[in-house]
């Protein structure tokens, strides 16, 4: 028996062992126990494997029409393939994975023990002795049978250099090789003993080293800190040590872990930590964001991942740094530039300088931690009353973002803004002011609606089309407004007079648009300002019509009048 952990290398190694054999000669076979769960199951497979011929696609066809054949001349077309052929002709058998073997680990040792005590075969069984010494009747089974006991030990050179043959980006290839000896160190810190991580590890920084320009990987500090940091998580997170929720968001963690007791036990991430002296896996040179993007979804973001290297201490100078950038890097920070960075944030702060959401949400979460800290001689309740008059300040100035209707949802909400999670944003304290930017933010996009409802009209006057692809939902990134009340803010009589003067075709499609506007209850809900519009159109389109001649009457009826009862109504409408 070959034994060892899962990944470190067994098949690669007695694969690389057979093709020896088969140079001078000899004929072994290889089969894989991997999920075969009967004795037929494994026969079918060792016999593939001695006679590839039978797997093969035309050869399977070819036996189903044999057996038609025998059956119509009266001969048992159920024959088995063990009284046709004989499966004892190789000079050596190797069974795979039998650690992964679904049949009773009794009926799998008892297949292999009629090759070696019936038919004097020698056989090679490689699997996980950890994993199989659990199972019921395994160690009576084994001593019966296994003669010897082979533990397959981690050749990393041998390993690492064969992995980076199999990487296509030369320049990738080229920097790993350079750094052989700083992944060796990881791999062993890990004390992982499997090649397979290694190997998915190496694959995917090489698809992070893609993102990067030359100036970046030409930055020799930068680029050790992302591969220790990169191979470092990957490792934890693929041997299932820490999960994304245990890592995420590191700030946090880093926080409650300084607040935390001696005496406390140490979480997960923690604990790995322990195992890399020299790393620190809450290095933000790459964000949350980005890591949870490489390590946890599969998605090479380059934009992200550039920016995030650039905003690092690797990169960014006092001059460029936001302020409340260094403000939130405390601790990557010198106690100098922390102290000028806060003054400054902090400056700004009182001359309302900050209006960009993202930016403003991240001063009032750092406000609110470094009140907890101590730092700001301000309780929280005070910080709140700041945070909030602010806000105030910026709607009567007008300087309120507004959100942008084409998005569902900002990045703020989601906790983090500009590749960075804010602080506080799981306390009561930001989340009330978090809703109270919200609710001011909506009152300043309500008070643009008049400007923009005259814009509007104006675009119906000259462009149906595009009324309708502003109002509707569609594929389109002009459909601004389908979920936003803006044509309350637009005079009824002004709306009635442009539309009787359309085309008939064009009042149509207009209608048209209204019923799919308004489908699914969205009058009752998120358009529920434009009910009494809508009514006031109707009665103003009726009084029109009072004044038309008997067919335009007529067809305002069918083709307006009837529709728009029918969407207030919330009833099917069989109109023209």
């Amino acid at each position: 028996m070959l034994s060892g952990p899962w990944g470190v290398g067994k098949t690669h190694l007695v694969k690389k062992f057979l093709e020896g054999l088969n140079k001078v000669g000899k004929k072994p076979v290889y089969v894989s126990l991997y999920g075969l769960s009967t004795i037929d199951e494994i026969d079918q497979a060792l016999f593939q494997a001695i006679y590839p011929v039978l797997g093969h696609k035309a050869t399977k066809v070819g036996a189903r029409l044999t057996k038609t054949l025998l059956g119509r001349f009266g001969i048992n077309p159920n024959f088995r393939l063990d009284e046709l052929l004989n499966k004892f002709t190789a000079d050596l058998y190797v069974f795979d994975d039998l650690e992964r073997c679904e049949a009773p680990i009794n009926t799998a040792l008892g297949y292999i023990n009629d090759f070696v005590e019936h038919e004097g075969c020698k056989v090679v069984v490689i699997g996980n002795e950890t994993e199989l010494s659990s199972r019921e009747g395994y160690a009576k089974r084994r001593e019966k049978l296994i003669g010897k006991t082979l533990e397959v030990q981690s050749d990393f050179e041998e390993a690492f250099q064969f992995f980076l043959s199999t990487l296509s980006y030369a320049q990738a290839r080229a920097f790993l090789k350079r750094n052989t000896h700083g992944i060796s160190a990881i791999y062993f810190q890990a004390g992982l003993n499997n090649f397979r991580i290694l190997q998915q590890t190496m694959w995917d920084f090489e698809r992070l080293f893609r993102a990067l320009i030359n100036k970046q990987r030409q930055n020799t500090k930068a680029m050790s800190a992302v591969l220790q940091l990169f191979f470092a998580l990957s490792f934890e997170l693929k041997a299932g040590r820490i999960n994304a929720s245990q890592l995420f968001p590191r700030t946090n963690r880093l926080i409650a872990r300084m607040a935390r007791d001696d005496g406390e036990a140490a979480d997960a991430v923690t604990i790995s930590n322990r195992h890399y002296p020299e790393i620190d896996l809450n290095d933000p040179i790459l964000s949350d964001a980005v890591l949870e993007d490489l390590l946890i979804k599969g998605i090479v973001d380059q934009g992200a991942i550039r920016a995030s290297l650039y905003e690092s201490g690797y990169f960014i100078t006092k001059a460029k740094e936001a302020e409340w950038r260094t403000v939130w890097h405390w601790f990557d920070r010198t106690g100098e530039e922390f102290s000028a960075a806060l003054k400054e944030m902090e400056r700004k702060f009182a001359a309302r300088k900050y209006s960009v959401t993202g930016e403003l949400l991240h001063v009032f979460g750092l406000r609110l931690f470094l009140s907890s800290a101590g730092i700001i001689n301000k309780s929280r309740e005070d910080i709140s009353r700041e945070c909030k008059q602010y806000i105030d300040d910026l709607y009567a100035q007008r300087r309120l973002e507004i959100a942008q209707p084409t998005k569902f949802g900002d990045d703020m909400f989601f906790g983090g803004y500009g590749g960075l999670v804010i602080n506080e944003k799981d306390t009561a304290e930001y989340g009330e002011l978090f809703s109270y930017l919200e609710q001011k933010r909506q009152l300043a996009t309500q008070d643009t609606f008049p400007e923009k409802a005259l814009v509007l009209l104006r675009e119906l006057e000259s462009d149906v089309q595009l009324f309708v692809r502003r109002i509707c939902l569609t594929n389109s990134e002009e459909n601004i407004y389908f979920q936003i009340p803006i044509l309350a803010s637009i005079d009824p009589v002004d709306f009635v007079r442009v539309i009787l003067k359309k085309h008939p075709l064009d009042q149509r499609r207009l209608m048209i648009a209204f019923q799919a506007r308004y489908e699914q209850g969205k009058l009752d809900r998120e358009l529920a300002p434009e009910r009494p519009w809508l009514a006031r159109v109707l009665e103003n389109v009726i009084a029109k019509a009072a004044n038309e001649s008997p067919i335009e009457k007529y067809r305002l009826e069918k083709i307006v009048i009837a529709r728009v009862t029918s969407i207030l109504n919330g009833t099917r409408n069989s109109a023209v």
